[in-house]
């Protein structure tokens, strides 16, 4: 999709970031699949979400790579109103962005350093196996913001940008979202059990953004 459009639709909730619009944009595709199948719960689904923990200032910090931290959002999947739900999602995600919730990369990239692999491991396969994980979200979707202009190795231009992300027990649905030189793309990781028809899941992502799109347009312009 053009990453224009996404931005333009962000007029329609002051506030609201290109991340609030990509989880609206995934609900909405949530909320007509669980439909369909007969199991969308009465409550929002919750999913995890990675967010940008740099600050502006790049100055203040002299450590190159990522700097990322992750939260949970609800995503109003129980509001038919694209609006109504961007709305919703935008003051989960302000939430949570000010409760600071969720476990800084850098802290996890110096748990790795200190504690043993097999002690990591048997912990991480202890907090899957116990249904931890399934506990806190239904999901993983990511936003991942890449350079805005055209970019070559060798002399050969990079057309687009594609995202395959992992899965985890408890965890089979994961959507990434990387954008590239105006575009993004939205990339849906899951397994045959958790979602059989993951073109169908496809095409409802067309519709919601079809949908938030026209919604937002309509309501910009009165």
């Amino acid at each position: 999709f053009p990453l224009d459009d996404i931005k333009g639709v962000r007029a329609a909730v002051p506030g609201s970031t290109v991340n609030d619009v990509v989880l609206c944009i995934c609900a909405g595709a949530l909320r007509e699949y669980l439909l369909e199948h007969d199991e969308l719960p009465d409550e929002s689904l919750v999913a995890w979400v990675p967010i940008n923990a740099r600050s502006g200032d790049k100055s203040s910090d002299g450590n190159m790579g990522n700097n990322i931290t992750s939260m949970t959002s609800r995503l109003g999947t129980h509001i038919d109103d694209p609006v109504e739900r961007l709305r919703y999602i935008q003051a989960a995600t302000d939430k949570s962005k000010a409760a600071k919730s969720g476990i800084p990369a850098r802290l996890m990239t110096d748990l790795s350093q200190h504690v043993p692999s097999a002690t990591m491991v048997t912990a991480s396969r202890f907090v899957l196996f116990a249904g931890m994980a399934a506990r806190l979200c239904n999901l993983f979707i990511s936003n991942v913001p890449g350079p805005q202009v055209p970019t070559y190795l060798a002399g050969a231009r990079q057309v687009t940008a594609f995202g395959m992300a992992p899965l985890a027990d408890g965890k089979g649905l994961f959507i990434a979202t990387p954008s590239y030189n105006g575009e993004i793309t939205f990339n849906v990781t899951s397994t045959r059990e958790t979602m059989p028809d993951i073109r169908f899941f496809i095409s409802c992502i067309e519709r919601s953004y079809d949908q938030l799109l026209r919604c937002t347009h309509l309501r910009n312009a009165m």
